[in-house]
């Protein structure tokens, strides 16, 4: 069982504080006197002056005893496989941890309460027996802000001293057991602190942290501190709320532990008896189908898709499904060694019955299916199919099976993403007889298997994917959801095992407002993509997720799709600080211009050669090396094909220039996004969100899901 220490934060002081504790650790007393410049001792044990209730001297007084309890927890054998504070306390648990010496750390927080202490006038109080999500919707458009998420009903609201008591009044008559003011002389965790907090993060600049001993979580964004955005989440945490219910949520999704409050005061083993017994749903958990959450076995009805070249990494769908959330694998645009190879490290990592799968499209999705069954992934997102294929077929009827009560057992489920209404015709439909007649001859499944497939829909959920990063129809969500919807409901007349077909939505969804439109549309889940490539785990370089940071809602074009060049499709991507939906608009001009690329003038060729960085000869020596033989062949004998192989090789170079975050090609990068990303960075402007280092697919998805409940239940109460 996993042993977590607790380091409570400023609220608990009291006289007397520390007891024996002094004496028995001198060492630390005397470096804290002598930075503190008075004698700790005596404020703490006897606080003739009735200094504890201030803020510059509460803080530092808080960690010293915390040390000292600390101290002497390690001499009494107890050991820690992670820890947390609450506010303050986050210094006394990265102490603890080894990330800062005790000196450095005492010195820390006595410029931290000077700092907060000097900040604007303000106030904190506590709301208690008040349903989170309730108190978050009753303080819109007031200056007044959730400081503390403490447990499913206990809140600290923070803000000017006027406005917060004139909230908790609002809070009382809303229900509210109790609305009690707390004893800070601010408004911590609010916007009233950003000079202090900006004051602050010159003063951590200076200060060099070791890598914990174990792991830390970080208030702000209730996940294990990375060693070099300690400092930048400390300063953070002044304005950013105390997120504890998350991060207790957290700790025990990941099995059982054993929690331990440092010190005498007892009120986190409260908050975490509080958290426990709750076993409260999470904020969101009431939006969308009961139905995706049994089957999938996650917490919400949420997912984040699949994105190519493992943008959606095996850390992204790692980290989700131990939050107990859906996502999907990017195994688009990879060899299948490489699938197999990320695979088996993401089984290792999660186990076989997390709700992680992969992502698949038509292109050699044999190969790729029969990894993914091998493995054990019993979940799939297709992508891009037109027609059923007999690989995601068998992967469909190969997982049926019938139980000892005579029910149906699926044992493989598939998740159809898609845009147009006759593809979702035959996702609500079983697979093609002929199909599972062919199937059954080759021994791919059995008789029995193919007998359950016919009297299923191939898939058992359907993401109505609207305009969206990457490949698109343009489609909007008002029209597409509700359409693929009424198909549901026409063949269910006829096939009454395709109303069990779940319908979700993708495409636009960055912010709360987004989602809950969706549910308020009857969405059954939705599935987010641009946002999670903005994230920490997500697979790509980091100057790309400094691009996406920095983008708005205008900051996407079309351009032609490398994968379907000929075709013409079309996909969406970043313009903003890029030539490269240009550039490829004009390729696709050219190529449909001419029949061979000897036709191409040669203005025309030098400049396309410059962008590319090398001349056609050069570029059609690496397709030689790239293509297999008959795709040479073809180009050989249509010298228009040639066109083509030659113009999407700067396709392919700018993904993987993209990828790798290549500065000196950064105008060339290919990065698929949506205006749902520049809504998001909008959203979280001015928060701790605001840089992706901060950003975590998991926390991204309970904090929309949260705020989408608070519009739902906004927009359902007018």
């Amino acid at each position: 069982m996993k042993q977590v220490a607790m380091f409570p934060g400023q609220g608990t002081q009291q006289r007397g504080m520390g007891g024996a504790l002094f004496d028995a650790y001198p060492d630390l007393v005397e470096q804290a006197d002598a930075i503190m410049g008075l004698s700790m001792r005596r404020l703490c044990l006897e606080d003739p002056d009735r200094l504890l209730d201030r803020t510059d001297h509460a803080q530092p007084a808080i960690f010293l005893v915390n040390a000292l309890a600390w101290r002497r927890r390690v001499d009494e054998g107890f050991s820690a496989d992670l820890a947390l504070g609450h506010s303050l306390g986050e210094f006394s648990a990265l102490c603890a941890a080894g990330a800062l010496d005790f000196a450095s750390g005492f010195a820390l927080v006595r410029r931290r309460g000077a700092l907060m202490a000097a900040a604007a006038a303000g106030a904190m109080s506590a709301i208690l027996g008040l349903e989170a999500g309730r108190v978050a919707r009753l303080l819109e458009g007031a200056p007044v802000v959730i400081a503390n998420w403490n447990g499913p009903d206990q809140i600290v609201i923070s803000g000017p001293a006027g406005e917060v008591d004139r909230i908790g009044r609002v809070l009382e008559r809303a229900g509210a057991q109790a609305v009690v003011p707390l004893r800070v002389s601010g408004a911590f965790h609010s916007p009233l602190m950003a000079a202090s907090a900006a004051e602050f993060a010159r003063v951590l600049d200076g200060v060099g942290f070791e890598s914990p001993r174990f792991p830390v979580i970080a208030n702000v964004t209730a996940r294990p501190h990375e060693t070099a955005r300690i400092g930048a989440l400390l300063a953070a945490h002044l304005t950013s709320p105390v997120l504890w219910r998350q991060s207790i949520e957290g700790i025990l999704a990941e099995g059982e532990a054993e929690f331990h409050e440092i010190g005498e005061s007892r009120v986190l083993q409260g908050m975490v008896k509080g958290i426990r017994a709750a076993g409260a749903p999470l904020p969101g958990a009431r939006l969308g189908s009961a139905e995706f959450r049994r089957d999938h076995g996650v917490r919400l009805s949420y997912a984040a898709g699949g994105m190519y070249r493992a943008v959606a990494s095996g850390d992204l769908v790692a980290l989700m499904a131990r939050a107990g959330l859906l996502s999907f694998f990017g195994s688009g645009g990879l060899e299948p060694a490489e699938v197999e190879s990320q695979l088996r490290l993401l089984r290792d990592r999660v186990g076989p019955d997390a709700p992680a799968g992969v992502n698949v499209l038509p292109v050699r999705d044999d190969k790729v299916l029969e990894i993914v069954r091998r493995l054990g992934f019993t979940r799939v997102e297709a992508a891009a199919y037109v027609e059923p294929t007999p690989a995601l077929c068998a992967y469909r009827a190969g997982g049926l099976s019938r139980g000892a009560d005579g029910a149906v057992r699926r044992g493989n489920l598939v998740m159809a993403k898609l845009s147009r209404i006759e593809v979702a015709e035959r996702f609500l439909s079983p697979p093609p007889q002929a199909m599972l007649d062919a199937l059954v001859s080759q021994a791919a499944i059995t008789p029995e298997q193919a007998a359950l497939a016919a009297r299923l829909p191939l898939a058992d959920d359907i993401c109505a994917e609207a305009d969206s990063a990457g490949h698109t129809d343009k489609r909007s969500p008002l029209v597409l959801l509700p359409a693929i919807q009424a198909v549901r409901q026409r063949l269910a007349a006829s096939f009454p095992a395709c109303a069990e077909v779940r319908i979700g939505a993708a495409g636009g969804i960055g912010t709360p407002e987004a989602a809950a439109a969706m549910f308020l549309m009857g969405a059954d889940f939705v599935l987010t993509g641009s946002i999670n490539q903005c994230t920490a785990e997500a697979g790509t370089s980091g100057l790309v997720k400094d691009m996406l940071q920095a983008m708005t809602v205008h900051d996407t074009a079309y351009a032609p799709s490398g994968d379907f060049f000929e075709m013409g499709a079309q996909i969406q991507v970043l313009r903003r600080g890029v030539f490269f939906p240009v550039r490829a608009a004009r390729l696709f001009e050219l190529y449909q211009r001419h029949e061979r690329v000897e036709d191409i003038d040669a203005p025309t060729r030098r400049r396309v050669e410059g962008w590319f960085g090398r001349d056609f000869d050069a570029v059609w020596r690496d397709c030689l090396d790239y293509h297999p033989a008959d795709e040479i062949a073809r180009a050989e004998a249509n010298p228009k094909h040639r066109i083509a192989l030659i113009f999407r090789w700067y396709f392919g170079q700018s993904v993987r220039h993209a990828m790798a975050g290549r500065q000196e090609h950064r105008t060339d990068f290919q990065i698929h996004t949506g205006p749902a990303m520049g809504a998001f960075n909008a959203w979280v402007e001015g928060t701790a969100l605001a840089d992706w280092r901060n950003r975590h697919a998991d926390d991204l998805a309970l904090r929309l899901m949260a705020g989408a409940e608070a519009v739902f239940e906004r927009c359902r109460a007018r």
